[in-house]
């Protein structure tokens, strides 16, 4: 699927670092990431690694009161997100959609399922509200929603958990976007609605060539779904790369740590991270997996690692085996 898509990214995001106003803190600290046409990129990491942050930044769902946010380049269809003003901001974030993580708590509980989402194709594509109607009915009856008519006559609270992610979907897709931006998209969904979810994502963007940034904590989901993946540990992108070779041969002793963690680890047997991420580690002047990692050496408690690459891969690892690696 990579060979065939097109080089032309649509999200291009290089040495972002978004800051908190009151203190200057770096909650995200030089992370790179891109989305090509028809692309399933994942980004991974624990909770408090930065990687909703960073996305979210892409969305304009952040605050500017709150954040500080620079980068080399912070692209969206080829608009400098940074640099453009309002207007034009906000006319290339149309063509992106967000599914959330909670869609129990996004969807609104007094609105009738059918209304949510025509109200998104109304904002989205400027139609009238019959024409919004039957352009939601399409769209729930595209992510298989059962019994259609039925649903769209009902409130959210009629319906399953996995039945309202595809509402979900369904009000992302309803406004046509090249994009879609999953934030932690199954988190609360049992395991079989989960794959029934990705799925239906991963169908959609083959189908239709919509580009899909997943964000989530799972190795294990990415593995079975995404292209490209990057993982994020305490703000920084620590790797990056092709899914099956990052999986397959992982550069950073925290990739393999998550890979070692997870159910389906080729190990056979569970071994968690210890420890926890801790905000001091975004502020030391060594390594930030330093304290959680097995392989750390002396080079690891002098310095902060540079970026190692090769062709398609990139690494943050005082001992990267990637070309330039120490």
């Amino acid at each position: 699927m990579l060979d065939q898509m097109s080089t032309e990214a649509l999200i291009d995001v290089s040495n972002l670092t978004i800051s908190l106003h009151s203190t200057g803190f770096a909650v995200v600290n030089g992370v790179s990431f891109s989305l090509k046409s028809g692309e399933f990129h994942g980004i991974v990491g624990e909770s408090g690694s930065g990687k909703s942050l960073s996305v979210r930044a892409v969305a304009g769902l952040i605050s500017d009161r709150v954040f500080d946010i620079k980068a080399d380049r912070f692209e969206l269809f080829g608009t400098d997100l940074l640099n453009a003003n309002k207007r034009d901001a906000a006319t290339a974030r149309l063509s992106a959609a967000m599914i959330f993580q909670d869609p129990a708590a996004a969807l609104n509980p007094l609105m009738r399922v059918g209304d949510q989402v025509a109200e998104a194709a109304m904002l989205g594509l400027g139609i009238s509200r019959p024409e919004a109607l039957e352009q939601a009915r399409e769209a729930l009856t595209q992510v298989a929603l059962p019994d259609v008519d039925v649903r769209m006559r009902q409130f959210p609270d009629a319906l399953s958990g996995g039945q309202k992610q595809r509402v979900m979907i369904a009000a992302a897709l309803v406004a046509r976007p090249k994009v879609i931006i999953a934030d932690e998209p199954t988190t609360a969904l049992d395991v079989t609605t989960q794959l029934q979810v990705l799925s239906l994502l991963k169908g959609l963007a083959r189908e239709s060539g919509i580009a899909t940034l997943l964000i989530t904590h799972d190795l294990g989901l990415v593995s079975q779904t995404c292209d490209r993946t990057t993982v994020l540990y305490a703000g920084e992108d620590v790797e990056s790369g092709p899914t099956r070779d990052l999986i397959e041969n992982p550069d950073h002793p925290y990739t393999q740590a998550l890979l070692d963690s997870h159910p389906a680890s080729t190990t056979g047997t569970l071994n968690p991270i210890p420890g926890v991420i801790s905000p001091s580690a975004s502020m030391s002047e060594r390594c930030r997996f330093l304290q959680r990692c097995s392989a750390a050496g002396a080079s690891c408690q002098a310095a902060i690692p540079g970026v190692s690459q090769s062709e398609h891969r990139r690494s943050r690892c005082h001992y990267s085996t990637l070309e330039g690696g120490a």
